[in-house]
């Protein structure tokens, strides 16, 4: 089962050309297992905010700010808070809190998304040669963020199945 959800990724992280829409073929068979483990629910959760951050640049009226941060902020924060509850019991619930990596990420998101839409509107708007600059670090933040992923679903896959060997 967990094979299923590290070749999905895998198809993700090496396709050719992939739209930030298909991390959806990742991330409905990771909702399916995310409350087996806290390893899973932990995946699930890091790869969820990346694939909806990197859906951001797709809306473009900057009516739709507050939008799309409450539903973020709010889809991610039930999220976080009924896996925390659900994956693996009372050690689960200790396993999921936000470790220095997921406030990394929280962070490093927090600061794109200031960025794209403030400080870039504001000041960098009217420069043709930054006319791209939110889409490409938007992307490369995002980008990053699922390799990393994809490196951690790759060592937990490996050692677990070398503890069976």
């Amino acid at each position: 089962e967990r094979c299923i959800v590290h070749t999905a990724l895998s198809s993700f992280v090496f396709g050719w050309h992939v739209h930030e829409k298909a991390i959806l073929v990742v991330l409905i068979p990771l909702a399916l297992r995310a409350c087996s483990s806290a390893f899973e629910a932990r995946l699930f959760l890091r790869l969820n905010s990346l694939g909806i951050f990197a859906l951001f640049p797709l809306f473009t009226h900057p009516r739709e700010t507050p939008t799309k941060a409450l539903i973020f902020l709010t889809y991610t924060g039930l999220s976080w808070d009924l896996l925390r509850h659900s994956a693996g019991g009372e050690d689960g619930r200790d396993e999921l809190k936000p470790n220095w990596l997921d406030w990394l990420i929280g962070v490093g998101l927090g600061f794109v998304f200031f960025f794209v839409e403030v400080i870039h509107p504001l000041f960098l708007s009217g420069l043709s040669s930054a006319q791209f600059l939110p889409q490409l670090l938007t992307s490369v933040i995002c980008g990053l963020g699922v390799v990393f992923c994809w490196l951690y679903s790759a060592i937990d896959l490996t050692s677990h199945w070398l503890s069976l060997k």
